[in-house]
């Protein structure tokens, strides 16, 4: 039983880092192409972090 759920929670874990590495490879790409997202007043405000 424990090898099904720990198998889903790696499972889980893979597929959240390929989402990852899918939205910085695609605004990598943007920005390449001088389409940026950071130009963006609110995706701008949304990186920022609070210090």
């Amino acid at each position: 039983m424990h090898r099904a759920a720990d198998s889903g929670v790696i499972g889980v874990s893979v597929l959240y880092l390929a989402m990852l590495f899918a939205i910085v490879f695609y605004g990598d790409r943007r920005a390449d192409a001088g389409r940026g997202l950071a130009r963006r007043g609110t995706i701008y405000a949304l990186s920022l972090r609070p210090t």
